[in-house]
């Protein structure tokens, strides 16, 4: 069971927030963390070659897009070993050496969104875009390629390329030769402008071919 923190853990916290800290950037977060977990065995176990100590990672590689409040946590988790360890003053030490540039900030508030949270709320952004040039392309598809060829991006493209789409390029409807196809193709092409200035959307025509049908696939 988890003792309650000592008043040093809490003055430490307290200014820690106070500061707007979050964690340490990783290489000084996998430092101190380091520090902690080679504490931690010695103290279980004070010989040479002891059994491994569990001690959870900090939040960096992989586990550095978790929210700023999972960073926290995880960076509370580890002053709370360091408190139970009686090295708190060291890690405070340790914190106190480093630079702001080695800190992670928050503004405001705190974020509970993590990059994958952001990420996906971007791309769904996207989403509700391209999913306006459906209705488009599949006129164009049915218009031009066989069935069980549709959900292949590259004869989509080639269509837009066959038709003068190049980019964001599109062909008057007036140069037109096969008047339906055009037109459907210059909406879809529209939509595809549209998108292509948004932060998760495609810049390349065959990106978008590509995303196009997936979310075809993804809303069948």
């Amino acid at each position: 069971m988890t003792s309650s923190p000592s008043e040093p853990l809490e003055e430490l916290l307290a200014d820690l927030e106070r500061r707007k800290i979050v964690c340490p950037l990783p290489i000084p977060w996998e430092a101190l963390f380091r520090f902690i977990e080679k504490t931690k065995k010695l103290k279980m176990y004070p010989i040479e070659k002891g059994p491994e100590v569990r001690l959870i990672n900090p939040l960096i590689l992989g586990g550095w897009g978790a929210s700023d409040v999972d960073k926290w946590d995880r960076f509370k988790y580890h002053l709370r070993e360091a408190d139970e360890l009686g090295i708190l003053n060291l890690a405070e030490e340790f914190l106190s050496k480093l630079h702001p540039k080695d800190f992670r900030f928050y503004r405001d508030a705190m974020s509970e969104k993590s990059a994958w949270d952001v990420d996906k709320e971007l791309k769904d952004e996207v989403d509700k875009v391209l999913i306006k040039a459906l209705p488009f392309v599949q006129t164009a598809l049915d218009l031009n390629v066989p069935q069980r060829q549709q959900y292949n991006p590259k004869k989509l493209h080639a269509l837009f390329k066959k038709h003068g789409f190049f980019g964001d390029y599109a062909p008057t409807v007036s140069d037109a030769t096969d008047f339906e196809t055009v037109e459907a193709l210059r909406q879809a092409h529209d939509v595809y402008n549209k998108q292509s200035r948004m932060m998760e959307g495609k810049r390349d025509l065959e990106d978008f071919c590509e995303a196009i049908l997936d979310l075809r696939i993804r809303t069948e």
